[in-house]
């Protein structure tokens, strides 16, 4: 797969292959989806409101069984 990219993309291949043009431009969203959402709640300062896709999954506990 790796040469097919380089072949038919006349860019860099460490850049492309480490970094997609997405991540270049968008900061926030490589993080969110390399890091998983346990790791990108300790990286958030507790000072700052996490994200909608944090939130929910953080502060909601699990239902307790029956």
């Amino acid at each position: 797969m790796a040469d097919e990219d380089t072949t038919q993309t006349p860019a860099p291949v460490a850049e492309p292959a480490a970094t997609p043009p997405e991540a270049a431009t968008a900061p926030t969203e490589p993080e969110a989806t390399q890091t998983p959402p346990e790791t990108q709640t300790a990286q958030v300062p507790v000072n700052e409101p996490l994200p909608p896709e944090v939130e929910p999954i953080a502060p909601t506990p699990a239902p307790e069984p029956p």
